[in-house]
């Protein structure tokens, strides 16, 4: 039996919380869900798709409708999700919390809570159902993020490189991308996602009055995480490492290289120098970095009285061609 696990997000960009949220179901579970979805959509009053930041202010799609109307679509909506999924499940990541720890300290494309929360719902969705002893696949689809999923697919295999093969037995399949308004499915996640985050900003405790569906969207949630900070810190080790392993470095480091960048090239070529062999070609670092170049390694010329490097065509002195000044050099006794 495969599973198809559909997550939308909300908050991004919007404090106090992040969340991913989503529901869990078999593939013949959403076709029949997305049968009696789009039949409640229809109406009447009759709504062009879903949305639940709409169906909270009786605007967009629910534009025309009254209270009472949102309030029993909500229920009818709600209660077809129930009808269908095996639990619902969410991830949250506190933004000041993540700021704290993350920001600025990681590659751009896994510095973001999205990212973050992308991988660890997937990693919790794994750890319940390896619990419960089933070892089924599991496809994962999310909402359209148009600013981030063309990374997170680029770099979604060497993400995944060493991870325990039982999840990714779980997800054999890279995470598609989804346009709500075609997947049905992305609907219901959307209505969890919006119930969550606010359940997080007002109290867990007020998930079933936030609206006619809260109550319904209780009963099928079945995890529902908050990020602390020392699970931040925890998962931001885990990732540098993943970075470290990738012969790559994150920001704060790749900064430092750059502002110092022309000292380290100095400071590499005189190491060279140091084991030359005076009039002996040898291969050093071109200025500015932009690959190997060979060189003559002499003592002294018409233009340079300390040792120095020519190119070995032309015999020009490097010292003619860039703003480096070479000083004498001190051997250590």
């Amino acid at each position: 039996m495969a599973f198809q696990l559909y997550v939308d997000d909300s908050g991004k960009n919007d404090p106090p919380i992040f969340v991913l949220a989503g529901f869990l179901a078999t593939h013949e579970a959403w076709s029949e869900f997305a049968v009696e979805w789009q039949e409640a959509l229809a109406g009447p009053p009759e709504l062009s798709y879903f949305k639940m930041k709409d169906a909270n202010r009786c605007n967009g799609a629910f534009k025309g409708f009254t209270k009472q109307q949102r309030d029993e679509r909500l229920v009818q909506l709600a209660k077809i999700v129930q009808k269908h999924v095996e639990f619902g499940i969410s991830i949250g990541i506190p933004h000041a919390i993540y700021t704290k720890v993350f920001r600025g300290r990681m590659m751009e494309t896994f510095d973001t809570p999205y990212t973050l929360a992308f991988y660890l719902i997937q990693a919790s969705v794994h750890k319940y159902l390896f619990k419960a002893g089933n070892r089924d696949v599991v496809d994962l689809v999310f909402d359209r993020q148009l600013d981030r999923e063309n990374q997170i697919l680029a770099s979604h295999h060497i993400t995944v490189d060493g991870m325990p093969s039982q999840i990714l037995e779980r997800f054999p399949q890279a995470p598609e991308f989804m346009d709500d308004k075609q997947a049905l499915p992305l609907q219901a996640a959307d209505l969890l996602a919006w119930h969550i985050r606010r359940s997080w900003k007002d109290g867990r405790d007020k998930l079933p009055t936030l609206s006619a569906a809260g109550p319904v969207l209780k009963e099928t949630l079945i995890i529902n995480e908050l990020c602390r900070e020392k699970d931040l810190e925890h998962f931001f080790d885990v990732g540098m490492s993943k970075v470290m392993s990738m012969n790559t470095l994150p920001p704060h480091a790749a900064k430092t290289v750059r502002d110092a960048f022309d000292l380290l090239a100095t400071e590499a070529n005189v190491k060279v120098m140091e084991r030359a062999i005076p009039f002996a070609p040898i291969e050093m670092v071109s200025f500015p970095a932009i690959g190997m170049e060979k060189y003559l390694f002499v003592r002294s010329c018409a233009a340079c009285d300390n040792p120095h490097l020519h190119k070995r065509l032309g015999n020009r002195c490097l010292s003619e061609q860039t703003a480096v000044e070479w000083p004498p050099l001190v051997r250590s006794s």
